[in-house]
């Protein structure tokens, strides 16, 4: 019988750095077996990688690959496993509403144990966008990565030493794409997914600013009101090469607004559709 995720043999020292993302894997198996999937998946690559020749290595990372098709057999058909770019779409948006979950509970100064975890499990969700060869990982996560492991390190190191953990980055580093991820949601709760029982905020740092065109009257200098300026002419429709190029970036960013609207995220949504109009001259 094919082993599972559930059984896997232990992890030797020569693998030691593949056990966060089987750790992952094993918290999701039932929760989202997509996302545990494609940890488990990247577990396999970077063992692979390790080259280790003892047999206990050896031994595991088999173990891993059955389970591995075990586990794509139990999903079946799905575009988050079969089509890479929504797997990494669906992954990526994953990752940012763990991170954004921590990151709002450590600004508004609720930072737990727990929150250091989720810092440290959005880190890890990141990083297994390395699997996806066509999906470069945007210097954004890669800022996301070493701000949540060191926030991670640091609420831990907080609560070892008795003190409350500092809320937001350190005053001496500037991490802005860090801190610029979508509004989070409210997919179900578990200890490393974004959960709508987090502490009530008094604002939301997330949300976009408020740009949008106001049709209220001023009034001028006389007390009559004042009518806007008409608004600027709507520039010629520009003709856009459809290239094989140009055609998978725009497939790409439609690709993310439904996965993003799987994770009922409208704005992100609206975001990649945007982004894909660009590319075709809309």
């Amino acid at each position: 019988m094919p082993t599972s995720l559930a059984n896997l043999p232990p992890v030797p020292p020569a693998l030691k750095p593949i056990t966060p993302y089987l750790q992952r894997a094993e918290e999701l198996r039932k929760q989202d077996p997509v996302i545990s999937y494609w940890c488990a998946y990247y577990a396999a690559q970077v063992g692979i990688s390790l080259k280790a020749r003892d047999a206990a290595s050896r031994d595991l990372l088999f173990a891993l690959l059955g389970a591995l098709e075990q586990t794509k057999k139990q999903i079946g058909p799905s575009d988050a496993i079969d089509i890479e770019t929504v797997s990494s779409a669906y992954v990526e948006n994953f990752a940012l509403k763990v991170f954004a979950n921590a990151d709002n509970e450590d600004r508004s100064s609720h930072a737990t144990r727990s929150t250091a975890k989720k810092f440290l499990a959005a880190a890890n969700f990141l990083e297994v966008l390395k699997t996806f060869p066509k999906s470069d990982i945007s210097e954004s996560n890669e800022d996301k990565i070493r701000y949540a492991k060191w926030k991670a390190a640091d609420i831990a190191k907080a609560f070892r030493e008795g003190r409350k953990p500092d809320p937001g980055p350190p005053e001496q580093e500037q991490i802005h794409s860090a801190l610029t991820v979508s509004p989070p949601m409210n997919p179900s709760d578990s200890s490393i997914s974004p959960s709508s029982s987090s502490p009530t905020r008094s604002h939301n740092i997330y949300a976009p600013p408020s740009n949008q065109y106001s049709p209220t009257r001023s009034t001028g200098p006389y007390g009559r009101p004042t009518v806007p300026p008409p608004p600027p002419p709507i520039p010629a429709p520009v003709v856009v090469e459809l290239t094989p190029g140009i055609i998978a970036k725009a497939q790409k960013h439609c690709r993310f607004a439904i996965s993003s609207l799987d994770y009922e995220d409208a704005e992100q949504a609206k975001k990649e559709l945007r982004a894909a109009l660009a590319i075709l001259g809309g």
